[in-house]
């Protein structure tokens, strides 16, 4: 069951009284599915929390990057993505949607050391979060937890809005046609 889907702890007929979260892996989700570290204790502290709670725990190391290739290689290998992966940004946004993720806990993809691949590649880097935590917002669609902890060794490591969507028009009016207001003469 996912996490944020638990029951309470009582079957009362009584109100129910929730607490605030029923994990940490949902503590960390309030504020999005990604989560900045300059601190490596406080890191493994979490990652020893979200294990506790059955979350797979899937470790990349952005120091290795060093083109364009790296990265995917190590995404496709860690993620277990399949041999016909394109790699590259809109292939990985595919597979996002297909990535295999427990009912128990859910999924943690830890990225270490991630400043050293954003300060020679950093459009790149902004957009390997930016599939990712797209990714994360699909999947909680269909109860799944996806959380993205980066470790990154800059305090002012910002990397602007992630997983932004842009309006989409409704199935009865997705083609223009059918929206009306087409002037005729």
């Amino acid at each position: 069951m996912p996490i944020y889907h638990q029951e309470p702890e009582n079957d009362s007929a009584d109100a129910v009284r929730r607490r605030p979260y029923q994990s940490f892996g949902c503590a960390l989700l309030h504020l999005g599915p990604l989560a900045l570290y300059s601190n490596a204790q406080f890191l493994e502290e979490d990652l020893g929390k979200l294990a506790a709670e059955s979350f797979d725990i899937r470790t990349l190391h952005a120091s290795t990057w060093k083109d364009g290739d790296s990265p995917h290689a190590d995404l496709q290998s860690c993620l277990g993505l399949p041999d016909h992966y394109g790699k590259n940004l809109n292939a990985l946004s595919d597979c996002m949607h297909d990535l295999v993720i427990s009912d128990d806990g859910g999924m943690a993809i830890v990225i270490r050391d991630y400043d050293k691949f954003t300060t020679h590649s950093p459009d790149f880097a902004k957009g390997i979060l930016d599939v990712l935590v797209s990714g994360a917002r699909f999947l909680q669609m269909f109860g799944k937890t996806l959380l993205i902890l980066v470790h990154t060794n800059d305090v002012d490591a910002s990397y602007g809005p992630l997983g932004a969507t842009h309006a989409h028009w409704n199935p009865r009016e997705f083609v223009r046609a059918d929206r009306g207001g087409l002037e005729t003469s």
